[in-house]
């Protein structure tokens, strides 16, 4: 975990050996720093107690930090949520789930359905290796001006619309908004509304900062 209470405060792991209090289950933690990993927090008695956690990489730290400090990790029930935005009039609560290891149907599943009690869940999958043929997985459509609309807010984006051939049987249930990021600052964006059949899923390839500008 990254963040750990120390004194009352929400802390960063910054020297190895302190310790503090995992904000999730409030046992013991201890800080772990080093040059191979990112720093962060362990449970002293070796157990993890969220079930979904995943190590931390430096490609989570890139997304996460695309958002105020106070929206990353943030307990939600038993689970660490990557980001979380709380709801206002304009947009209902909105959870990022930053996805770097490979992920079963059962965990996606489990995940959409739980995120999804508490508002609106967005996916952003590491596709960096298996996203390299872009042109072999992807083929682009056209490009238009698109207009989409998320609770009371609307926004409109450019951009080339494309289709993946090969869609991953894990990830083909997912209802929720996705992105793949494939490197190169360009993400795939796939929105529910656009699927046409089990492995025919149409999106838009886009830059990070176009779709989540609106909602930092």
């Amino acid at each position: 975990m990254l963040y750990a209470s120390v004194d009352g405060q929400r802390r960063l792991a910054t020297t190895s050996g302190e310790l503090g209090i995992c904000p999730g289950c409030g046992g013991a933690v201890r800080a772990r720093c080093g040059t191979v990993k990112v720093n962060h927090w362990a449970h002293v008695s070796g157990d993890e107690c969220d079930s979904w956690y995943e190590p931390i990489t430096q490609w989570h730290l890139k997304w996460q930090k695309l958002f105020p400090e106070k929206y990353r990790e943030v307990v939600i029930d038993e689970h660490r949520a990557d980001i979380h935005i709380p709801g206002n009039d304009v947009w209902p609560n909105i959870t990022i789930e930053v996805q770097h290891s490979s992920i079963s149907w059962d965990d996606v599943m489990e995940r959409e359905n739980f995120y999804k009690t508490h508002g609106v869940l967005f996916w952003v999958f590491d596709a960096r290796e298996w996203g390299k043929n872009f042109n072999q997985l992807f083929r682009r459509l056209y490009k238009k001006t698109k207009h989409c609309k998320l609770g009371k807010f609307s926004f409109e984006y450019a951009d080339s619309m494309v289709r993946w051939k090969y869609k991953r049987k894990s990830l083909i249930d997912i209802d929720s908004w996705c992105f793949f990021d494939i490197g190169k600052n360009y993400l795939v964006c796939f929105i529910p509304s656009h699927k046409n059949s089990a492995d025919c899923f149409s999106g838009y390839l886009i830059s990070p900062k176009d779709i989540f500008r609106f909602i930092k």
